[in-house]
């Protein structure tokens, strides 16, 4: 099974590491503009197919975690929470429990 995971983690790893990307601005085919490439360090390639996945995985836990205190709004990949309490002291404290749960919880992937 360690064969598995580890290969599964060398994919992912190749998958998401040492990726590089530049902005190209092109106002005619005479004139282009570029910056110069730069070094990837968070997300996934854009229009992939493995990219939706991910990001799936990584919100799994998310609807579970803060179910009590907020409502989270999932829908592909874009999300929202809300939190509401009609009572300020409440509502503040449900905020800053969501807010650590969230930094303490994704902090571990990113």
């Amino acid at each position: 099974m360690d064969f598995l995971h580890n290969t599964a983690y060398k994919i992912i790893q190749s998958y998401l590491g040492n990726r590089y990307q530049r902005t190209v601005i092109k106002e005619n085919n005479a004139n282009k503009l570029s910056s110069s490439w730069k070094i990837t360090k968070h997300g996934v390639p854009q229009g992939s197919v493995l990219g939706p996945l991910l990001f799936l995985i990584y919100i799994n836990d998310l609807p579970a975690s803060i179910s009590k205190i907020a409502k989270p709004i999932i829908f592909a990949d874009d999300t929202s929470i809300v939190v509401t309490n009609d009572n300020k002291a409440d509502f503040r404290q449900n905020l800053r429990r969501v807010i650590m749960i969230e930094i303490i919880g994704f902090s571990v992937i990113v």
